[in-house]
C-alpha cells in the first residue's frame, strides 16, 4: 500500500466503546465453520451479517449485496486470500458516505484478511465490537462520522497492523488511553468526540506524522513530552480543548511540523522564543488565546510560513517584520482583537486589556526537578521541606503552612519519619493530613490558639509530648482541660479529647503534637 498524503489545511476538513459481549469459543467455531461452508457455497458471511445488523439503508447501498460474487458487492474489493491463493478474500470494505444507519455485528472480527475498514459519514451507532482485534491484516480503520458512543474503543489498540485510526465526529467521552501513543500509527484522528482527562504525556512518544485532537474537552497543559515526536510529527491540530498553562518550549523541537495549531484554547503567557525553530511550518495558529506579550519577528520571518494568525489574544505590540506581512502574505495573517492600541487596527478596548495585560503569567517560572534520589540518609518528605525551608526568607517562614496529604495511615514507620519531620522544622507550620485526621506540631517556644472549623474539624482531639515529658501544661476549650498538667509516655496523656469551643489555647513547657478528627465530607 502506497504512503499516505494528507491536505496541509488540516483544520479547515478533519475539523461507543460500551463494553461488547465477546464471541465464545462455541460461537466462533460455529460461525468459522459457517464461513467455511459459505466459502465453497460462493457466500461471504460477514457481509450478510454486516447487512442484517442495518435498519436503514435508503439509498440501497447493499441492494446488490446477494448471490455468490460477493466481489461484486457495493463497496467490496477484492485479493487472493493470503491463507489460500485459490479462494478470493475481501480486502477493502468502503462504506463511505452510504447513509446506512445500523450496529457493527460482532462477525466483523472474522474478516481477518481485511485490510481497510472505511465506514465514515453513516448512521452507525452502539458499540464497536471486541471482536475487531481480530482483524489481524486491518491497516486502515476509519469509522468516523457516525454515533458511535462511550470510552475510547480499546479493542483497535488490539489490531496489530493499524497504521491509520480515525474515529473523529462521534459521541466518544472519557479519557485517552495512553497506549495509544504508543502504538506505532501514522496518522490519529480523535477530533470533534467528548474526549477529557487531558492529553496523556506518552504523546511524545508517538511516532505518528498526524495527530488531530480538536474540538474535544480535553482541558489540562500541552505535556512538555510532545518535543520528543520531533522526528515524525508533521501536523497536530489541538484546536477547542479548553487547554491551559503555558506553550512548552519544547514544541520548539518540533522542525518537521507543517501545521500547528493550538486555538481555541486558554493558553496564556508568552510565545516561546523557541518556536523560531519551526523552520516547516506553513500553518501557524496561536489565535483565541490569552496569550501575552509581544509577538516576536523570528515567528514572523519563519521560512515556510504561509498562514499565520495571533488574533484575539492579549498583544500589547508585534514586530515590524510581522505588520508587514499585511501586504506580502494576501490577507493570511491576523492580529485583530489583541491590546496594540492605535498601532494596528480592529484591537481590543482597554477594559478588556487592563486585567490580563497588567497580571501576565510568568512561564519561566516553572516547577525545577532535582534529583536528591542519591541521598538515601533522608525521606522523600524531608527532602521536600529541606528544599521549601531553604527557599523560603526567615521573615516569610512565619506565615507559611506547609499541608502534606496521605502522610497518615500506611506504614507505622513512614507515619514516624513524618513526624519526625514535624520536630526537625518545628520553625514552620507543617500539618500531616489523612483522610479522618490531621497533626500539626505546637512548639514550647509559644502560646497557640487554635481555632476550629467545626464543619471540617472534631471533635475529637488529643495533645501528647513526643521526646520529651510535659510538666507543665495548660488548655481551654477542651471538655476536659489540663491545668498545669504533667503528661508522658507511661503516664498522662491527652487522648480522646472533645473540642468545645471554636477557640482552643494551649501552653506547654514541651512541644506536643496536636491532632484532631477530620469530618467526612463525602
Amino acid at each position: 500500500m502506497g504512503a499516505l498524503h494528507f491536505p496541509l489545511l488540516l483544520a479547515a476538513t478533519l475539523l461507543f466503546s460500551l463494553s461488547s459481549v465477546a464471541l465464545t469459543a462455541y460461537e466462533e467455531a460455529a460461525i468459522a465453520l459457517r464461513q467455511k461452508l459459505a466459502f465453497e457455497h460462493h457466500h461471504h458471511p460477514t457481509d450478510h451479517a454486516l447487512k442484517d445488523a442495518l435498519y436503514s439503508d435508503p439509498n440501497n447501498f447493499t441492494g446488490n449485496w446477494v448471490g455468490p460474487d460477493v466481489c461484486a458487492y457495493n463497496g467490496v474489493f477484492c485479493v487472493p486470500s493470503l491463507h489460500n491463493e485459490t479462494e478470493s478474500a475481501v480486502a477493502t470494505l468502503d462504506m463511505n458516505a452510504a447513509d446506512v444507519a445500523g450496529y457493527l455485528p460482532k462477525e466483523i472480527g472474522l474478516m481477518r484478511d481485511l485490510a481497510v475498514l472505511h465506514l465514515n459519514s453513516n448512521r452507525f451507532c452502539g458499540v464497536i465490537p471486541e471482536e475487531i482485534r481480530n482483524m489481524t491484516e486491518l491497516y486502515e480503520f476509519d469509522a468516523s462520522n457516525n454515533r458511535f458512543v462511550g470510552p475510547f474503543p480499546a479493542a483497535v489498540l488490539g489490531v496489530p497492523k493499524l497504521s491509520y485510526l480515525d474515529i473523529r465526529f462521534n459521541d466518544f467521552d472519557g479519557p485517552i488511553p495512553p497506549e495509544l501513543f504508543l502504538k506505532p500509527y501514522d496518522a490519529i484522528f480523535l477530533n470533534n468526540n467528548r474526549f477529557t482527562s487531558g492529553i496523556p504525556e506518552t504523546i511524545g512518544k508517538s511516532r505518528a506524522t498526524v495527530i488531530v485532537l480538536a474540538n474535544n474537552e480535553l482541558g489540562g497543559c500541552i505535556p512538555r513530552s510532545i518535543g520528543d515526536a520531533a522526528a515524525t510529527l508533521d501536523q497536530f491540530t489541538f484546536t477547542n480543548n479548553s487547554l491551559t498553562g503555558c506553550l512548552p518550549v519544547e514544541m520548539g523541537l518540533l522542525t518537521n511540523a507543517t501545521v500547528f495549531d493550538v486555538s481555541g484554547n486558554a493558553l496564556t503567557g508568552a510565545i516561546p522564543r523557541t518556536l523560531a525553530g519551526l523552520s516547516r511550518v506553513e500553518q501557524l495558529d496561536l489565535s483565541r488565546n490569552m496569550f501575552t506579550g509581544d509577538v516576536p519577528r523570528d515567528i514572523c520571518q519563519l521560512p515556510a510560513l504561509a498562514n499565520l494568525s495571533v488574533s484575539y489574544n492579549f498583544f500589547t505590540r508585534e514586530d515590524a517584520a510581522c505588520s508587514a506581512l499585511d501586504r506580502s502574505m494576501n490577507e493570511s495573517f491576523h492580529d485583530e482583537a489583541n491590546c496594540m492600541g492605535q498601532s494596528r487596527p480592529a484591537q481590543r478596548n482597554a477594559g478588556e486589556c487592563t486585567p490580563v495585560v497588567n497580571h501576565p503569567v510568568d512561564c519561566t517560572k516553572g516547577s525545577k526537578i532535582s534529583d536528591k534520589s542519591h541521598n538515601q540518609e533522608t525521606t522523600d518528605l524531608h527532602k521536600c521541606i529541606s528544599r521549601i525551608h531553604h527557599r523560603t526568607p526567615e521573615h516569610e517562614k512565619h506565615n507559611l503552612c506547609v499541608l502534606v496529604t496521605g502522610a497518615l495511615g500506611g506504614r507505622f514507620d513512614h507515619e514516624a519519619a513524618n513526624i519526625n519531620v514535624l520536630y526537625l522544622f518545628s520553625d514552620m507550620r507543617i500539618i500531616l493530613l489523612s483522610d479522618d485526621c490531621l497533626i500539626r506540631l505546637l512548639p514550647k517556644t509559644h502560646r497557640h490558639e487554635l481555632y476550629i472549623e467545626s464543619s471540617v474539624e472534631g471533635p475529637h482531639c488529643g495533645l501528647f509530648p513526643v521526646g520529651a515529658p510535659s510538666t507543665n501544661t495548660t488548655t481551654t476549650g477542651l471538655k476536659w482541660n489540663l491545668s498545669e498538667s504533667k503528661m508522658r509516655f507511661g503516664s498522662m496523656i491527652s487522648t480522646s479529647n472533645i473540642v468545645q469551643s471554636e477557640k482552643v489555647t494551649v501552653q506547654s513547657d514541651a512541644d506536643l503534637l496536636w491532632t484532631i478528627s477530620l469530618r467526612n465530607l463525602a
